[in-house]
Formats: structure tokens, C-alpha cells, sequence
């Protein structure tokens, strides 16, 4: 007699894509699911379902992706949640990407002519770099034009910023939380 197995995650992984974060999975016997949720969640409990993926529902095997277009700052859990043929979910094992593109790095830091801009993994895009004094006063501002990856802009500070202490932004707050910048 022929047996019919279940739905069996074989594989559930998540990887950095140009900025983004990809979630891929392969499963076995995908014809019992009707389709695919990917789920994130910040501390891989609370999880919130952020796309839909038809399945293919294939008598074998069948692999899937999904790209996250705005993961979260910091960690990252992703877990799949098959809706099977009979209405019960199957869940996957949970995947998780650090997103370090959350924060940018200043250094040296105290400075006094030129400071570099560091940003580990960072999406291609227009950068507007702008710093405020201590009252908020925009005292200097720029575009970085980055290509995609690790970002490494050296720029040199206007000789007339007195020493002290500033806030640096690159991009929106959204985007990256500012940086603190002494000047001596």
C-alpha cells in the first residue's frame, strides 16, 4: 500500500541580498499546503505575518523565497507557517539575520579635521549626511552617493565648526539612528 507522507520542512534559511533580507525554505510533499506565510519577529516569539507565497504544490519537492524589503533593525526571526489542505498550520524552524545596517559608525571620534563615515552593510541609495549642533541647527550637510555594501566616506569638517559636541544623520532616523560626534 502506498503511504502518504506529510508536509516536512527540509530546509528554512535567511541571507543578506543587496540590503534586504532573502528568506528561503524547501519543503517535502508540498502538495498538501495551499500556501506559505513568512513570519518575523524582533525576539523570535511574538511573530507577525509580513507576506504570502503561493504554493506550487509539487508531489516532491519545492523550494521558495521571499524577500523582506524592510527588516528590522537588529535581530531578525523567521519562521514559515504552512496552511495545509485540512486548515492546520505546519510551522518551519525559525531562521535569524543580525541587521548591523542599523547603525553607522563615525571615527576618529573626538575629531578635529576629517572623520570617516563606516556602515558595515548598507543598501544602494542617496544618503543625505547632515549634522546639528548642540541646539539642533543644521551646521553641515552633504549626500553620500553609495553603491551597495560596505560604506567608507571620508569627509573633510569645515574649519569654521568650534569644538564641541554634535549629532551626526545619515539618512532618515527611520533609516539610521544619528551618531554623536566631539569636536576638538
Amino acid at each position: 500500500p502506498w503511504v502518504i507522507l506529510p508536509l516536512s520542512y527540509l530546509s528554512t534559511a535567511a541571507k543578506w541580498n543587496n540590503g534586504q533580507a532573502l528568506v528561503q525554505w524547501t519543503v517535502a510533499q508540498d502538495f498538501e499546503a495551499l500556501h506559505y506565510s513568512v513570519e518575523r519577529s524582533a525576539n523570535g516569539t511574538s511573530f507577525s505575518a509580513i507576506g504570502t507565497v503561493a504554493a506550487q504544490q509539487l508531489k516532491d519537492f519545492a523550494s521558495y523565497s521571499f524577500t523582506d524589503n524592510n527588516p528590522l533593525r537588529g535581530k531578525n526571526f523567521y519562521r514559515i507557517k504552512a496552511i495545509r489542505r485540512n486548515g492546520e498550520p505546519k510551522y518551519s524552524q525559525q531562521a535569524m539575520l543580525e541587521n548591523t545596517a542599523g547603525s553607522f559608525y563615525i571615527y576618529p571620534n573626538p575629531a578635529s579635521h576629517d572623520i570617516t563615515v563606516y556602515c558595515p552593510d548598507l543598501a544602494k541609495g542617496v544618503y543625505p549626511l547632515v549634522i546639528r549642533n548642540s541646539a539642533g541647527q543644521v551646521v553641515y550637510q552633504s549626500a553620500i552617493y553609495h553603491t551597495s555594501g560596505t560604506l567608507r566616506n571620508t569627509l573633510s569638517l569645515p574649519a569654521t565648526l568650534p569644538a564641541g559636541i554634535y549629532s551626526v544623520q545619515l539618512g532618515s532616523d527611520r533609516q539610521l539612528p544619528a551618531q554623536r560626534l566631539i569636536i576638538e
